[in-house]
C-alpha cells in the first residue's frame, strides 16, 4: 500500500497512469508462494517480454483459459469454512456475507461491497438503538428498589429504547422507592447518553423515587459528571 501511495504521488507531477494493485496478480503471486517484492520486477520483466515478442499469440488464448488461472489462484482465498461456525454462534453475522455474495452474483463486487457494508451498518446500529437491559426488583421489608443493569454502552441511538424501557419496567412493578443504575458494564456513555439519565432521574424524582448510579468507570463518571444532574446521586 505504501509502495502503490508514492507510486502515484510521484506520478503525478508527471501525468502518468495511475498506479494501482491487482488483486488477481496478488492471488496469483500467494498461490505461486512468492515472499518478496522481487517478484515484481521478474512479473514486469516477463510482462515486458510477452507483450514484445507474444502478443500476436495472444489473440488464440481463449477467455475460459484465463478465467480458469484467476479461479486456481483465488480459490485457496474463499474462506467457505466460517459459515458453519458463524451460523452456530451468531446467525446475523451472516447476513452481510450472505448479501455481499448474492449481489456479487446478480450485478457486480463495486456494489456488492458497498451493499455489504450498508447492511453491516445497519446491523450495528441497530444494536446500539436496542442494547440489551437487564432490570430486577429487590424487595425489602421497608423498600423495593428497581436494579437496572444495561449490559452495552448508553450512547444517542439507544436513549429513547432505554428510557421507554426502564419506565415502563418500573409502572409495571408497582410502588417503587429506589433505582438503582448498575453501570458497571457501561464502558461508553456520550453526551445524549447522559442527558436521557438525567431526565430520566428528574422524571422519577417527580414521583419521590430516588435514582443512584453506581459502579461505573472513570470515563463514564466524567460524562455524567459533566451535565451536573441535580436529582441523580453518583456513587462510584
Amino acid at each position: 500500500m505504501i509502495a502503490v501511495g508514492v507510486s502515484n504521488i510521484a506520478g503525478s507531477f508527471i501525468s502518468s497512469y495511475p498506479v494501482t494493485g491487482s488483486f488477481a496478480r496478488t492471488a496469483v503471486n500467494a498461490a505461486s508462494g512468492v515472499k518478496t517484492p522481487i517478484s515484481g520486477a521478474v512479473t514486469g520483466t516477463l510482462l515486458v517480454l510477452s507483450v514484445a515478442f507474444l502478443t500476436p499469440y495472444f489473440y488464440y488464448i481463449t477467455k475460459a483459459s484465463l478465467a480458469a488461472v484467476i479461479i486456481a489462484a483465488v480459490i485457496s482465498m474463499l474462506e467457505y469454512h466460517v459459515v458453519m461456525p458463524m451460523w452456530r454462534t451468531n446467525k446475523v453475522d451472516l447476513v452481510p456475507l450472505a448479501t455481499t455474495f448474492f449481489v456479487g452474483l446478480a450485478y457486480n463486487l463495486e456494489l456488492a461491497m458497498i451493499v455489504g457494508a450498508a447492511v453491516h451498518i445497519l446491523i450495528m446500529s441497530f444494536g446500539n438503538a436496542r442494547p440489551k437491559v437487564s432490570i430486577d426488583i429487590s424487595e425489602k421489608p421497608d423498600a423495593r428498589t428497581l436494579v437496572v443493569r444495561p449490559r452495552e454502552n448508553l450512547v444517542f441511538p439507544s436513549s429513547d429504547y432505554f428510557v421507554s424501557l426502564v419506565t415502563k419496567k418500573a409502572k409495571n412493578a408497582g410502588t417503587i422507592n429506589t433505582v438503582i443504575l448498575d453501570l458497571s458494564l457501561v464502558s461508553r456513555l456520550d453526551y445524549a447518553g447522559a442527558k436521557m439519565l438525567k431526565s430520566l432521574s428528574d422524571e422519577f424524582n417527580k414521583s419521590d423515587i430516588a435514582v443512584t448510579a453506581t459502579n461505573m468507570s472513570k470515563e463514564v463518571r466524567k460524562t455524567l459528571t459533566g451535565i451536573h444532574p441535580k436529582n441523580l446521586k453518583i456513587i462510584s
